[in-house]
C-alpha cells in the first residue's frame, strides 16, 4: 500500500530534478538560432535570476519567499515575450513557473503559442503536457507526454510523469511499464521505485511489490512505512509469519504506529493466534477509537474466540460508526445462530439485508435459521438464492447442498456439492457438510445405481478418513457391489469402533448374511429386531433365517409383520421364504396344495418382486398345474415365466430369468407338453421340431404319440408312423406300440398284429377291439365276439360300437357265453 509520506517525497523529488533541470542558458545557448532583441535579452536574464532566487527559498523551506519570487520571474518572462514574441526559450520558462506556482491553465495558451512556433520544441512540448495534465486536460496532457517519450530521450522524466498520472487515475496497468521505464534509465530512483512497488501492489502483483520494497529498504533502511509495506506484501502473500516478523520490527521502532498495529493483527487472525490478534485490535482501537474497521475485526475476532457478548458490542460499534457496511450485523445474526437464538437471529440478517437486498452470505444466514426452524422449502429456495449470487464460494454451495438433502432435493445437493468440493478450500466446515451431504447421496443410489454410490461414499471417506459411519456406508454400497468380503471387513470395523449402533449393527448382519453366515446374522439381527421392531430388520431376519435353512421360520415371522407387510423389502423376503419352501417341496411333488397357496401368495405380490423370482414363481405353478393335467393353467404360467424381461433377452439372449437351473430348451419341452394336453399337435411338431436326445424322454414319447395319433385321426398314415416310430425310440410304451400296430394293419402289414394285440390286452384296453378286429379278419368270428364283447365292457370310448358289433355277430352267429 502507498504511503502518503512516500508519495509526497516522491512528488518532490520529481519538482526539484524538474526545476534543477531545465535552466534558461542551457536551453537558450544550446539553439544556437536564434538572437533575441537586447530587452527581451535583459528582462529574460532578470527572470531567471528570480527564479534561481525563488529555487534558493524553497531549498531553505521558505515556501512563501519562493512563491513571490517565481511570480516577479514570471512578470519578467512575461516582459521578455513582450518585448520578443519570437523568442521561445520564454515559453519554456513561463510554462516550468505557471506549473510550479499551480497555474497551469495560464501556462497552456502561451506554450500553444510558443509551440505555434517552433512544434518540435522538446522543451515547449515537456511542460505543454505537463500543464496539460495539472490543469485537467489529462487526454491531450497524456498524448503529447507519450508521443514525447517515444520521440526523445531528453525528458527521462517523461515517463515518471506519466506513472505518476496513471496511478493518481488508478490506472495501475499503465502506470507500471512507465515508472519501469524510468527506472531503467534512472535505476536509483528510490521514490520512483517505492512508487512502483505501490503499483504492483495494486495490481496484486504482490512478489513483484514485496522485492521493489526489499530494494527501496536497502536504500531507506529506517524507513517504518517500507517496512509496514514489507510486512503487508508478505500478508498479501498468505506468508503470515514473516509479516508477523516485519510488522512486530516496525512496531519497535514506533510502537503506537495505528497501520503496523492493525496489519499485525490482521497476519495474526490469519495465522489464527486469536488471542494476540485481539490484544493488537484493542491496542488499536484505543488509537483509532472511531475506526470501524477495528472495532470490527476486533469484534470478529472475539467472535472467534466465543467471546460472543464482548464481540457483539464490538461489532455494534461497527455498525453505528458505518451503518450502511453490512457485515457487522452479518456477524452479529451468526453470533445468535450459533447460540440457537433464531429471533434476534432473523433480526440481525433482516436489518443486514435492509443494507445489502443481494448479499450472499445474509440471505444464506437466513436460509439456515430456516432449516434449524424445519422450514426447509423457505431454506432450500433462500440457500438457492445465495448460491446463484456467488456460485463459487465453496461454504455457500455446501450449505445449499446440507439444505437440498435434508429437503430430499438430492440432485440439487449433488451438484451443489460438488461445485463446493471443486473449489480449493481447506475449510473443515465444508468438508464435514460435504461427508455428510455424499453419505446421503449415496444411500439414495444404494438401490439404483451401486457403483455411484460407492463411489461417493469412497469420496465421503477422503474427507473424513476411517469415519465408522462411512465405513459402515461404505459396507453397504460394497454389499450392492458384490465386494461382500470387503463390506464385512467395513462393517467389523465401525461395529468395533461403535459397538452400541444399532444401524452398523444390522449392516453388520447384512454382510455376515451375504459372506454365507446367516446363522450368525440371525443372532445379531434376531434382538434388534425384538427390541426394536421396523420393517428393516424384519426383512433382513427374514431373509437371514431363510438363508440359514428356516424357511416355515422365516415364513411364520413375516407373515405375523402384518404393520410392515406391504412394505416392498418385507413383501420380498416373504416371497423368498415361500418360493425356497416350494423348491424344497416341488422335486418329490408332494405338498401339492401348501405349494400352491405359496405360489398365490408370491404371485399376488408379483408387481413388487424382482423379475427372476416372478420368473421362477410362474414355473413352478406352471409344474404343480401340469403335473395336475391342468394344460391351460400350467401353459399360462409358462408363457408368463417365459415373457418377464422379454425386452431384455431380445436385446440380450443371456438376459433370461430362467436361464439358472433350467437346461437349454426346457421351458419349451413343457410348452409343448401343455400344448399335447390341449390337443394342439401342429404347435407341438414346430415346437419340437428340432430336438434330439433322450431329455425329457417321458414328455416327448408323450407327445410323439399325441401327433402320430392325430396324424392317424387325418388318414396320414406314414408321418403317423414315424411319430409312432419315434416315441417308441425314446422308451418302451404299450399304448405307443400297439398304435404302432394299428398303422402296420391300416397299412396292410397285418403279420403278427394278432400276437401284439393279444399281448398288450391287459395294458391297452383298445387292444380288445384291435384284437376283435383282427380276429375278423381271420375268420376267427368267435373269437372276435369275444374280444368286442370284453372291449364294450370297458366302457371306454369305443364301447357302444363295440357292442354293436358283437350283438350283430351273435345274432348272425348264433353265439353263446361260455360255461
Amino acid at each position: 500500500m502507498r504511503s502518503p509520506r512516500l508519495s509526497s517525497l516522491l512528488l518532490r523529488v520529481c519538482l526539484i530534478g524538474l526545476g534543477l533541470g531545465f535552466g534558461l542558458a542551457e536551453t537558450a545557448q544550446a539553439q544556437g538560432r536564434y538572437t533575441p532583441q537586447g530587452a527581451a535579452q535583459r528582462a529574460f536574464v532578470n527572470g531567471l535570476s528570480l527564479r534561481e532566487a525563488g529555487d534558493a527559498r524553497r531549498a531553505e523551506k521558505d515556501e512563501a519567499g519562493a512563491r513571490s519570487k517565481y511570480t516577479d520571474a514570471i512578470e519578467a518572462f512575461l516582459a521578455a515575450r513582450k518585448a520578443d514574441p519570437a523568442y521561445v526559450d520564454v515559453y519554456v520558462q513561463l510554462g516550468l513557473l505557471y506549473f510550479t506556482v499551480g497555474k497551469p491553465k495560464d501556462a497552456v495558451p502561451l506554450l500553444e503559442d510558443g509551440l505555434s512556433r517552433e512544434p518540435r520544441n522538446v522543451d515547449l512540448r515537456f511542460w505543454y503536457g505537463q500543464n496539460l495534465l495539472a490543469a485537467g486536460d489529462a487526454n491531450k496532457g497524456v498524448a503529447v507526454l507519450d508521443e514525447l517519450a517515444g520521440t526523445s530521450k531528453r525528458y527521462p522524466e517523461v515517463h515518471l510523469v506519466l506513472g505518476e498520472h496513471h496511478y493518481a487515475q488508478g490506472n495501475y496497468a499503465a502506470a507500471a511499464p512507465a515508472l519501469e521505464r524510468y527506472l531503467r534509465i534512472k535505476p536509483d530512483a528510490t521514490a520512483a521505485r517505492a512508487q512502483l512497488g505501490n503499483t504492483w501492489f495494486k495490481l496484486n502483483l504482490f512478489d513483484k511489490a514485496l522485492a521493489a520494497f526489499k530494494t527501496v529498504r536497502a536504500a531507506w533502511p529506517d524507513n517504518v512505512s517500507v517496512q509496514v509495506n514489507i510486512g503487508n506484501s508478505y500478508f498479501r502473500l498468505g506468508q503470515y509469519t514473516q509479516a508477523v516478523a516485519e510488522l512486530e520490527a516496525a512496531l519497535s521502532k514506533e510502537p503506537n504506529r495505528p497501520s503496523a498495529l492493525f496489519n499485525l493483527a490482521q497476519s495474526e487472525f490469519k495465522l489464527k493466534d486469536f488471542a494476540a490478534a485481539r490484544d493488537h485490535y484493542a491496542r488499536y482501537v484505543k488509537l483509532q477509537p472511531k475506526s470501524f474497521n477495528g472495532q470490527y475485526f476486533l469484534g470478529s475476532t472475539l467472535m472467534e474466540l466465543g467471546e460472543d457478548d464482548a464481540a457483539i458490542d464490538a461489532l455494534s460499534k461497527a455498525h453505528s460508526r458505518r451503518p450502511e457496511i453490512v457485515h457487522p450485523m452479518y456477524k452479529i445474526g451468526l453470533i445468535h445462530l450459533r447460540k440457537g437464538r433464531a429471533v434476534p437471529a432473523t433480526n440481525a440478517f433482516e436489518a443486514a439485508q435492509k443494507i445489502a437486498p443481494k448479499d450472499a452470505w445474509v440471505i444464506s444466514g437466513l436460509g439456515t435459521v430456516a432449516r434449524q426452524e424445519g422450514d426447509l422449502r423457505t431454506a432450500l429456495a433462500l440457500h438457492s438464492e445465495a448460491a446463484g449470487i456467488m456460485p463459487d464460494d465453496a461454504r455457500l454451495q455446501a450449505n445449499l447442498a446440507l439444505t437440498a438433502a435434508a429437503q430430499g432435493s438430492l440432485a440439487v445437493a449433488e451438484g451443489a456439492i460438488d461445485k463446493a468440493l471443486a473449489t480449493p478450500t481447506d475449510d473443515a466446515w465444508v468438508q464435514a457438510a460435504g461427508a455428510r451431504v455424499l453419505t446421503l447421496i449415496a444411500q439414495a443410489q444404494l438401490d439404483a445405481e451401486p457403483a455411484k454410490a460407492l463411489a461417493r461414499v469412497e469420496q465421503a471417506l477422503g474427507l473424513t478418513p476411517n469415519a465408522p459411519r462411512l465405513l459402515a456406508a461404505r459396507a453397504l454400497a460394497r454389499l450392492q457391489t458384490g465386494a461382500a468380503a470387503l463390506a464385512l471387513e467395513d462393517a467389523q470395523k465401525a461395529a468395533t469402533a461403535l459397538p452400541g449402533e444399532r444401524p452398523i449393527q444390522v449392516t453388520l448382519a447384512r454382510a455376515l448374511l451375504a459372506t454365507g453366515e446367516p446363522a450368525k446374522a440371525v443372532e445379531i439381527i434376531e434382538p434388534i429386531h425384538q427390541a426394536a421392531p421396523s420393517a428393516r430388520t424384519a426383512a433382513l431376519l427374514g431373509a437371514a433365517l431363510t438363508a440359514a435353512g428356516r424357511f416355515d421360520d422365516a415364513i411364520t415371522l413375516l407373515d405375523d409383520e402384518k404393520a410392515w407387510r406391504s412394505e416392498p423389502s418385507v413383501a420380498v423376503n416373504q416371497a423368498l421364504a415361500r418360493f425356497a419352501r416350494v423348491l424344497r417341496d416341488l422335486p418329490g411333488g408332494g405338498a401339492q396344495r401348501r405349494m400352491a397357496k405359496d405360489v398365490r401368495a408370491i404371485l399376488a405380490i408379483e408387481a413388487q418382486l424382482p423379475p427372476e423370482l416372478v420368473a421362477r414363481a410362474h414355473y413352478a405353478a406352471s409344474i404343480n398345474a401340469l403335473r395336475r393335467g391342468e394344460a391351460r393353467e400350467g401353459r399360462t404360467h409358462l408363457a408368463q415365466a417365459n415373457s418377464v424381461g422379454r425386452a431384455e433377452r431380445e436385446a440380450d439372449p443371456a438376459a433370461w430369468h430362467l436361464r439358472d437351473g433350467t437346461p437349454g430348451g426346457h421351458i419349451d419341452y413343457l410348452m409343448a407338453y401343455a400344448d399335447a394336453l390341449q390337443g394342439r399337435f401342429d404347435a407341438v411338431k414346430e415346437r419340437l421340431a428340432n430336438r434330439r436326445g433322450g431329455l425329457e424322454k417321458r414328455l416327448l414319447r408323450y407327445v410323439f404319440g399325441r401327433v402320430g395319433a392325430a396324424h392317424f385321426a387325418a388318414g396320414k398314415l406314414r408321418p403317423a408312423k414315424a411319430a409312432f416310430d419315434a416315441a417308441a425310440k425314446l422308451s418302451t410304451d404299450p399304448t405307443i406300440e400297439h398304435n404302432q400296430q394299428v398303422v402296420a394293419w391300416q397299412q396292410k402289414r397285418r403279420k403278427g398284429a394278432v400276437d401284439v394285440w393279444r399281448k398288450l390286452q391287459g395294458k391297452v384296453p383298445e387292444a380288445l377291439f384291435n384284437l376283435g378286429v383282427a380276429y375278423e379278419a381271420t375268420g376267427e368270428q368267435r373269437q372276435a365276439w369275444q374280444a368286442f364283447l370284453r372291449y364294450a365292457e370297458t366302457g371306454r370310448a369305443h364301447a357302444a360300437r363295440a357292442r354293436e358289433i358283437a350283438d350283430v355277430k351273435q345274432r348272425i352267429y348264433r353265439f353263446e357265453a361260455d360255461k
